[in-house]
């Protein structure tokens, strides 16, 4: 059941549903009648609240139902603007059409559905969009409508089905189509089917045969073409001269989607031959390699080479076999496994596979492949005599000895959360990742040693006694800060050590991004070794490890990542790693791609972005292969035995703009397929793991987390969803939505999966997704931020931290002996703190936490005293991304920026004294502007969509989207909402709404007082223009257009009427309407569109020249439009709306009206002429008490100019002449007009004080205004009493910088100071407010500048206020400053 259909059944008690038809009368609720008034006066947005009202509060009556939801669609014409009261009608319309309370085949449900769907993808809930587009198309299945909609929609999510939807489309195309609404669809579609070619390729089955016939060999001399096409028994030299010349070609395959190694790319050719036909390209091979030179020791490598260039040679073979039982020895099971399988795969010689053979059924021993085995073995002959162990041996016994002490492990139970006890642990006050990095959510990994408890992150490991959980049984931290040059916003991934006998391996570094491995003895921590790999002696060229490390073949497998200079130079590479742990050094190092070689022909690696590599997914070993996910756009197989190239798949990357909370995944083996989940775009894919070719394709999940395999069901977590995919096809057995943010990383145990919220934990049924059990996590206070599942217990990781032995929460950071005074000079250091990037906010001097700084660095937030002492009074863990801080009263106001997937950010409320949690709220990311008024928090876009939130429950208080606008700025005046609402189509508007519910109070147009004018038209509500002239008999009019608003050639209008004597629209049925028009906009700019009753269309001027369309000139006005109305009319006026198309194209400003009868032959003089828009163009505005101030264009004036606008309604007034508006500081207006700097008050309309030349017109940026003083410090310092219009006179110093560049602070005895970083010291200035008096002094032994932008100053504050501590941030150091004794 969709997510509407629920909200609806939430709304219709089950009791007796009247009748499914739509309502024939108008409804008597009185609220209907309320609801057609408020459109009429142009106010949609309360239009939608009442009908929506109505039908909730008629439960059952499905027909009003329909009636309300339809109306409010049919307000918004065929528009896809989003608004809240909008998606709720369309997905009540859409859950009504299932339960058959109306028809599909509705123009109601036609417009419900393509906005259902829309929201649905934009949110990340493509498996819900495809289950209405597929059920509606399944329904009704001969619709063309719902035809079309599914391929449409098929395309937008990427599916590979769209391109055969679209091809079928093409088939029946029918634009000649004798009903007008199937022409019109046509039509729309004829544009979608240009983009076939673009689509991408449905998934063939995998070629039988050779796949070389689906490759693309680089073949100048036509040789591949010859082995293709003859047999290799006809042509055995032409076929060894291909393996002798292909070491260094790429083979990819036709559809460009990968490339295979060549030996290996012929070699798959061959095999696919019959062995009778390999008989002679064995001989040639072997009497090539005997004339060989080999050296007196080949090593591995060189035999590994010798094998793929004659790879049916049996003398090779033998060489082979000596390789693969060398491996056996030395541990290296993996590499023994491949090269046994190479010569079961080319070797004809019966003994020499009898040794293969058993030297394969032995490696799977050794890597515990034991059901593999088994089947394996089975097919042993008991009787026979096998090569063993340096004899031989009968079949019996050899599988006797191999399957001796093997058992298949017992199957993993699912433990009841309700069994489970729960231990708390509590990390040391260190971010988990480095500070510069946009985590989501805490980014730590737990797993269970033993009777340890490992929690890993980029800068800490922490073991915990599974027994005792409470102080960490040890640690190994770092507090590095972030260097400059690796400053790239790395996407945090899993960092999980591999634990191998006793031993912790993992990538670590002494700089932010690990640049080596490193071992730790698992029962006490202790470093044990490191390593770093160097390509070189710059600074730049340590190579990164770009996962976890593997343990496989003897040794540690990982992938890294190697540039030249910095991490982000386009010159990179990716590199495998065999890392021999005994040697501490790696047994080899293979490059796997490289950007600007033949190897990374899709350009995929150039243009790879490291900040989804780093940090990326570890290796998949399996079978002699190793699989490496890049997230780098390829998926690579290699050879295990020397990291050699089998072949890359490059994937496509729809989402990679979307992959900062994506984990990726390591490739997961099922049967004989490769599923990979990459972290730069989400979709998960399968792989044939013979060639790379694609099996299956889910773009739809947008994959978060691969959580793991549960019999033949893969279970994943997506944005906002978590899904169960059939192993073999890749469909969505199940899905379930996900309505709370996930907490850390789910567990997959047995058959349940684990899913932690910031509530509750949640078991599901891996099979179904059916949730079996909930358990709330009873923190108390505190609230967690990771948790794994282990020896019967939950162990779960709390956002309050372990003490901090350096500084402890409540003890005073310096001893100060004497009383603390007022700050003044000189100043000496108390205390400092060292905190890397951090957000520093200081408390309102007028709130009760005077005195207190909030700090925010690296996922810790901590709440400073400001004493000269100084304390940290509370610290927590804050798993909020890219988090600004405010006040409101006694609270702490977390706002963290929204997470591209997921469409919206958080609002988190702490209590500011204690740190308490008190509500956690999502917002829209789209929504990044915040205003706060009374006890509410607005966000908003300043287009006309709101969101507001009640901060003492965090709950939703209302939401408004009001029409569209291109700037909407509100205002608070203590008891009513003002919003200021610009439009480019309606001009500016002065809203009232009520500050509870957001309902309209009042909405008034801004009109300029004396522009009005009798030749200008009159505006109307929603957009309209009215002219009226004295009433005359015709039966023809002409309306011509003379000029555009933005002086381009172009004309264009939605609609218009003609009005009767009455001033009201004639009827329009009979009326004939001719125009030049765009023809390649088809029916979208046709004349009729201007009288078919839908704003959405209209008619539009040519764009180009029709016979010189090269030439891109634009018709030039006149442009006209006819219009025989049918019959003689008695008329008075028309009635003009604007098309909307961007940047007002084509809007008519100057415009003649004619009217003639049908006999006349002259249309004579016009019966109205002049100016149709007069818009003002406002470019910015800004509120002070009782006044607007706006800067605008208005015509017919051209010239940019200042105006004036009271909050009460009264017409606006031009105060400054060629002027631009530039700042507001309270009741001041700073305005620049003709390189004068002037102020305005917006409580006296007749207040007006010039600054200049005291202040230079390029320095206006730098000027604070508090109350009715002017300061300005930043350069040149000067102070002005605004009430009297004098400035302050400060005395000259040549020798003093004070008028250098600085910060300015205030001080909290009518002080200021002014700080100038010279050299190694800061100048300092203080400033008597009162008498310009000033005192100097510097700072000689500090190492740390003031950083004025990383403090957040209060809510309409301009400068940073200090009293008795004086605090200095250089973005790694924190330190206190006070008055020296």
């Amino acid at each position: 059941m969709t997510p509407g259909l629920r909200a609806l059944f939430c709304c219709l008690p089950f009791l007796g549903f009247p009748s499914f038809t739509a309502a024939k009368d108008p409804p008597s609720d009185p609220r209907w009648a309320e609801a057609q008034r408020a459109y009429d006066a142009g106010h949609d947005d309360e239009g939608h609240r009442l009908l929506i009202d109505l039908a909730e509060s008629h439960p059952g009556h499905l027909d009003l139902a329909v009636t309300c939801y339809s109306t409010i669609l049919a307000k918004e014409g065929s528009l896809l603007k989003s608004d809240p009261w909008i998606d709720l009608a369309s997905e009540r319309l859409v859950a009504l059409e299932q339960i058959g309370a109306i028809s599909a085949n509705t123009h109601s449900i036609h417009e419900a559905v393509p906005r259902v769907i829309d929201k649905a993808l934009l949110e990340g809930r493509q498996l819900e969009a495809r289950e209405t587009s597929n059920r509606l198309y399944q329904q009704n299945p001969n619709d063309l409508y719902w035809r079309v909609r599914r391929a449409y929609n098929y395309r937008r999510m990427d599916l590979l089905e769209a391109r055969p939807l679209y091809q079928q489309i093409r088939e029946d195309y029918d634009p000649d189509h004798p009903h007008a609404s199937t022409r019109k669809l046509w039509n729309w579609m004829s544009t979608e089917l240009k983009t076939i070619e673009s689509l991408p390729l449905p998934i063939y089955p995998l070629p039988e045969g050779t796949p070389l016939a689906h490759m693309e060999p680089d073949d100048p001399d036509g040789y591949w073409r010859i082995v293709l096409d003859r047999s290799p028994a006809d042509i055995p030299g032409q076929v060894d001269r291909v393996a002798a010349l292909a070491g260094g070609q790429i083979v990819p395959w036709q559809d460009q989607t990968g490339l295979t190694d060549p030996l290996r790319a012929l070699d798959l050719h061959l095999r696919s031959k019959p062995t009778a036909e390999l008989a002679a390209l064995r001989k040639i091979q072997d009497d090539h390699f005997v004339r060989e030179t080999l050296p007196s020791q080949p090593t591995e490598a060189y035999l590994l080479a010798l094998s793929r260039r004659f790879a049916w040679s049996a003398e090779v073979h033998r060489r082979l076999l000596s390789v693969g039982n060398k491996a056996l020895w030395e541990g290296r099971a993996e590499s023994a496994l491949r090269s046994f399988s190479e010569l079961l795969a080319h070797s004809a010689d019966p003994p020499l596979r009898d040794a293969a053979q058993v030297g394969f059924w032995t490696a799977l021993r050794l890597i515990g492949a034991i059901d593999e085995l088994r089947t394996s073995t089975g097919a042993i002959d008991p009787g026979r005599e096998y090569p063993w162990m340096g004899g031989t041996a009968r079949g019996s016994q050899i599988r006797s000895e191999l399957l001796k002490g093997s058992s298949t492990p017992p199957p993993t139970q699912a433990p009841a959360l309700r069994g489970l006890s729960q231990h708390i642990l509590q990390l040391p006050p260190v971010s988990p990742w480095p500070t510069d990095t946009p985590a989501i959510g805490f980014g730590i990994d737990l797993q269970a040693a033993g009777s340890q408890i490992i929690v890993s992150g980029r800068n800490l490991l922490v073991s915990y006694d599974t027994d005792n959980p409470g102080d960490p049984l040890w640690s190994q931290l770092q507090r590095h800060p972030v260097e400059q040059h690796r400053r790239t916003g790395f996407h945090p991934g899993y960092f999980r050590p591999l634990i191998l006998n006793d031993t912790l391996y993992t990538r670590w570094g002494l700089t932010s991004l690990p640049n080596g491995v490193a071992a730790f003895d698992l029962a006490g921590g202790q470093p044990l070794w490191s390593y770093t790999y160097d390509r070189g002696t710059s600074p730049y060229s340590k190579g990164v490890p770009m996962a976890d490390p593997v343990a496989a073949d003897g040794g540690l497998f990982y992938l890294q990542w190697h540039t030249p200079g910095d991490v982000t130079d386009r010159n990179r590479t990716v590199s495998l790693i065999h890392f021999d742990p005994d040697e501490q050094r790696p047994r080899w190092s293979a490059d796997l791609a490289s950007s600007g070689r033949a190897i990374d022909f899709a350009r995929r690696m150039e243009r790879s972005a490291p900040q989804n590599a780093i940090y990326g997914n570890a290796v998949t070993v399996h079978r002699g292969a190793v699989y490496c996910n890049t997230n780098a756009g390829m998926i690579i197989r290699c050879d295990v035995r020397d990291g050699r190239v089998d072949w890359i798949h490059n994937y496509r990357r729809k989402n990679s703009s979307l992959v900062a909370e994506n984990l990726g995944a390591r490739p997961i083996i099922s049967g004989s397929t490769v599923i990979c989940m990459p972290r730069d775009d989400g979709r998960i894919f399968a792989l044939d793991q013979e060639t790379g070719l694609l099996i299956w394709d889910n773009p739809l999940v947008l994959g978060t987390e691969m959580i793991g395999v549960s019999g033949d069901t893969l279970v994943v977590r997506g944005v906002g969803v978590v899904c169960g995919l059939d192993l073999k096809t890749g469909k969505a057995r199940w899905f379930r939505p996900l309505s709370r943010r996930t907490l850390g990383r789910a567990l997959l145990l047995g058959d349940s999966v684990y899913l932690g919220s910031v509530d509750e934990l949640r078991r599901l049924e891996a099979r179904t997704g059916r949730v079996l059990e909930r358990r709330p996590w009873n923190l108390g206070e505190a609230r967690p931020l990771g948790f794994t599942i282990a020896h019967g217990r939950i162990f779960v990781v709390s956002d309050n931290p372990a003490p901090d032995r350096r500084h402890a929460v409540g003890q005073p950071l310096a001893r100060i002996e004497s009383a603390p005074t007022p700050l003044s000079l000189p100043l000496q250091r108390t205390w400092s703190l060292t905190r890397s990037d951090a957000r520093i906010a200081l408390a309102p001097a007028s709130s009760g936490l005077r005195d207190t700084a909030y700090l925010l660095s690296g996922g810790i937030l901590e709440c400073l005293d400001l004493s000269p002492s100084g304390s940290i009074k509370w610290r927590r863990f804050v798993d909020a991304h890219n988090a600004t801080l405010s006040f409101l009263g006694e609270k702490l106001l977390l706002v963290e920026k929204g997470r591209p997937r997921r469409g919206h950010g958080r609002a988190i409320a702490l209590g500011a004294t204690d740190g308490r949690f008190l509500w956690e709220a999502p917002v829209p990311s789209s929504l990044d502007n915040l205003f706060f008024f009374g006890n509410r928090l607005m966000y908003h876009d300043r287009r006309g969509k709101m969101v507001i939130l009640d901060l003492e429950t965090g709950k939703r208080a209302w939401e408004r989207t009001l029409s569209e606008a291109h700037l909407v700025d509100p205002y608070w005046d203590g008891e009513n909402l003002h919003v200021f609402h610009a439009s480019k189509w309606h001009g500016p508007h002065h809203l009232v709404l009520h500050p509870a519910t957001g309902r309209t109070i009042r909405r008034d147009r801004v009109i300029v007082a004396h522009t009005a004018s009798p030749n200008l038209a009159r505006p109307l509500e929603n957009g309209w223009f009215e002219v009226r002239f004295p009433a005359r008999t015709a039966s023809w009019v002409r309306l011509t257009a003379l000029s555009e608003v933005n002086g381009q050639g172009w004309a264009s209008a939605a609609e218009l009427h003609v009005l009767d004597a009455d001033g009201k629209p004639l009827p329009r049925d009979k009326w004939i309407i001719e125009a030049e028009h765009e023809h390649n906009n088809g029916l979208r700019a046709l004349p009729p569109n201007l009288i078919d009753g839908d704003p959405a269309t209209w008619w539009h001027s040519p764009w180009k020249h029709p016979d010189k369309p090269s030439l891109g000139k634009i018709v030039p006005h006149p442009h006209f439009v006819h219009i025989n109305l049918g019959a003689n009319h008695r008329i008075s006026g028309f009635h003009y709306l604007p098309a909307k198309i961007n940047n007002n194209n084509g809007m008519i400003r100057d415009y003649e009206f004619h009217a003639r009868m049908d006999g006349d032959r002259d249309w004579g003089q016009p019966v109205a002429r002049g100016i149709l828009v007069n818009r003002l163009n406002v470019h910015r505005n800004h509120f002070g008490p009782g006044a607007v101030f706006f800067d605008a264009r208005n015509y017919p004036n051209n010239n940019q100019a200042v105006f004036r606008y009271n909050l009460d309604g009264k017409a606006a007034h031009r105060v400054e002449e060629q002027a631009h508006l530039l700042s507001m500081h309270g009741r001041y207006a700073l305005i620049t007009s003709q390189n004068k700097l002037i102020l305005r008050r917006s409580d006296d309309p007749d207040y007006r004080f010039e600054l200049t030349p005291h202040i230079e017109h390029g320095r206006h940026g730098d000027i604070v205004i508090e109350g009715d003083r002017l300061i300005m410090g930043r350069h040149k310092i000067a102070i002005a009493d605004l009430n009297a219009k004098r400035f302050l006179k400060i005395p000259e110093d040549p020798k003093s910088r004070r008028h250098h560049n600085g910060n300015f602070v205030r001080l909290q005895n009518e002080h200021f100071l002014k700080i100038v970083h010279h050299g190694n010291k800061q100048e300092l200035t203080l400033i008597n407010m009162a008498t310009g008096h000033i005192t100097e002094g510097t700072l000689e032994t500090q190492i740390e500048r003031f950083t004025e932008d990383r403090f957040l100053k209060p809510a309409g504050e301009r400068l940073l206020t200090f009293d008795r501590t004086l605090l200095f941030y250089d973005n790694s150091t924190l330190s206190a400053w006070v008055t020296a004794n």
